[in-house]
């Protein structure tokens, strides 16, 4: 439907304007004329409820005039102006204001000059477009922000063109208030419904084209969503990161396969997998005693204690992979009762604890260290002894603190410590003499000190060294307890030790100070010998924070067993025998790498020492 505009027209001199706005005026003739229209997209009245209009001459003098649009008359609007003279023709400026309730909504302008003899129509219109858009000097009309100056102008017509209806025009210039329009419209805003994207927004790494320009994540560490690529997760193994938001995400784990390592990084080793006895083998089967397994540095010293045809102890070393590497060779001559070894890397230390005569009548128990040369099993030197008359059973210790030997052993309830060279001298000053109180002790070097583990029958005790003393005892667990076993985890300790009443292997998880995390976990009944010197000793061996602990079962054939357990105690693996054959097992001693665990053990039926990698039985 057309609209048919009419107007009143009044000749002023354009240097003294006079303005009449109407809305159905009669039109008049004149030679020379300029018909302003002002129209809108606005909704009358909540959007708009007055025009005003603006005509600036030449001069610089200013006339305004407003129409209130509620009850008042439609748009569009019109108003005439004609010159005093056919020579006062322009420039103008027409200035035209949308408000509501007061308020400046929209404005539009346009600078012209009048035609002399001809009848033109300026159209301005106050559009939803417009609406809070800044075009600087230039104004806000049908295209966007155009030119305020004008060349032509069209001639007028009482029939009037209709209202532009395009979907930019008609909608607002910004909607999200970012200060930017809809690139469709002109704007460079390719999201006008996000206040977060705009052209002039600097680009962040969040999957998302922010400044508008087409690219996605520009700049950032990674593109596109979802590429991948290898990396190393915080536990080590290679895991899988994930371009996120513009960013590598966190390097996921892989899912955990049998392999002795934690792959999932979730704390735990090789869980949802069983281990088992894996490249079983006898290395003695002619009385064989006190079998012992350690690690040495890059490979595994298997030892134990022959009672028979060659009286003494014997030791063969292994790679991880069970391969030999130096066979059988006698260390020792004579029957020992007990024994340990350490090393340095290169020398392996062997304190041992035999009986020997020293009289014609009388024997006497001593405690002995010996040293050999690791790659051929070679005695270096002559043995030290370091005490001539023990008492019986004294549960010899040995290790390598970084610059020398520790040896402890029990002596009718004091733990004897003594340190020595390399060489097996004496050391001088040495800050380790005697502990009293208990007489069952496992030692271990923390890096910095000495920790014994003691049980004295009736508390578990945790003794650390001070200069050449030692600390009071902190009192781990009140319990009757026997053969404690410490091994050191990722941030704290382990121990095995035996209880009493009943008689159950157990492990307690501690801090680096001996307070424990959390009760004591009963593992499976553990068996006993009544003769002190073949007690039952229970294994354990710890890589991070996946520890085994291997004790002999008290019910069947009592059988060689093995436990799983994680840092804190809470058992990975239930107990499994290393051997199902009727044994009467006497000892298991377990021994890790980091990753491989090997474990020897030694039986009464017959009298044989048998060793086995601990680990899943196939492939992963």
């Amino acid at each position: 439907m057309q609209r048919t505009m009419q107007r009143t027209m009044q000749r002023w001199p354009l240097a003294l304007l006079a303005l009449t706005l109407a809305g159905n005026a009669v039109a008049c003739n004149g030679p020379t004329e300029l018909v302003v229209v002002v129209d809108s997209n606005l909704v009358v009245p909540r959007e708009l409820d007055e025009v005003q209009v603006e005509i600036a001459s030449p001069d610089g003098t200013t006339r305004t005039a407003s129409q209130a649009l509620v009850d008042g008359p439609d748009l569009p609007l019109t108003l005439g102006v004609r010159p005093d003279s056919s020579d006062q023709l322009g420039p103008i400026t027409v200035r035209a204001t949308g408000r509501l309730g007061g308020a400046e909504v929209v404005s539009t302008e346009a600078t012209v000059s009048l035609v002399a003899g001809s009848s033109r129509a300026l159209h301005l219109y106050l559009l939803r477009s417009c609406v809070g858009r800044d075009c600087g000097a230039d104004t806000c009309g049908v295209t966007g922000c155009e030119p305020v100056a004008r060349d032509s102008l069209e001639a007028w017509s009482d029939v009037t063109r209709p209202l532009p209806n395009d979907a930019c025009l008609a909608a607002p210039w910004d909607v999200d208030g970012d200060g930017d329009g809809d690139a469709r419209c002109g704007g460079g805003d390719c999201d006008d419904r996000d206040p977060l994207r705009f052209s002039d927004k600097t680009e962040a790494c969040d999957d998302v084209d922010d400044d508008c320009d087409g690219q996605v994540d520009e700049g950032c560490p990674c593109v596109p969503l979802g590429a991948t690529q290898a990396c190393v997760t915080a536990c080590g193994t290679d895991g899988i990161e994930t371009c996120e938001a513009g960013m590598w995400g966190a390097c996921a784990p892989p899912a955990e396969v049998c392999n002795a390592t934690d792959d999932d990084c979730d704390g735990r080793v090789d869980e949802g997998f069983a281990y088992a006895p894996v490249d079983a083998r006898e290395v003695q089967r002619d009385r064989g005693t006190d079998a012992l397994v350690v690690w040495a540095g890059d490979r595994f010293v298997v030892a134990w204690a022959e009672e028979l045809r060659e009286p003494g102890i014997w030791a063969l070393t292994i790679r991880p992979d069970g391969t030999e590497i130096t066979p059988a060779t006698q260390l020792s001559v004579g029957y020992p009762y007990g024994f340990d070894l350490a090393t340095d890397g290169t020398t392996l230390g062997l304190a041992s604890w035999g009986r020997i005569s020293c009289g014609s009548s009388s024997t006497c128990d001593v405690i002995r260290l010996r040293r050999f040369d690791l790659a051929t099993l070679g005695e270096l030197g002559e043995y030290v002894q370091l005490d001539s008359n023990a008492a019986t059973n004294p549960r010899v210790r040995l290790l390598w603190d970084g610059a020398s030997w520790v040896v402890t052993w029990s002596d009718g309830g004091v733990t004897e410590v003594e340190r020595r060279t390399l060489d097996g001298a004496m050391v001088v000053g040495a800050p380790f003499t005697t502990d009293r109180g208990g007489d069952e002790a496992d030692a271990l070097w923390t890096g910095t000190r000495l920790l014994l583990a003691k049980s004295d029958g009736t508390n578990l005790t945790y003794r650390f060294s001070l200069g050449e003393m030692f600390e009071p005892p902190i009192t781990v667990l009140a319990e009757r307890s026997e053969r404690p076993e410490v091994a050191a985890t990722r941030d704290g300790l382990l121990l095995a030790y035996m209880g009493v009443s009943p008689r159950v292997a157990r492990v307690l998880a501690t801090d680096p100070a001996g307070v424990p995390l959390g009760p004591p976990v009963d593992l499976g009944l553990a068996g006993f010998r009544p003769n002190p010197q073949r007690e039952r000793e229970l294994g354990l061996a710890v890589a991070g924070d996946h520890a085994i602990v291997g004790w002999i079962e008290a019910t069947g054939d009592e059988h060689p067993t093995f436990a799983r357990v994680d840092a804190t105690g809470a058992i990975v693996q239930p107990p499994t025998p290393l051997d199902l054959t009727p044994r009467n097992g006497r000892q298991v001693r377990l021994a890790t790498d980091g990753a491989t665990f090997w474990a020897a053990w030694s039986s009464d039926s017959p009298e044989t020492v048998e060793i086995a990698r601990l680990a899943c039985p196939g492939p992963p």
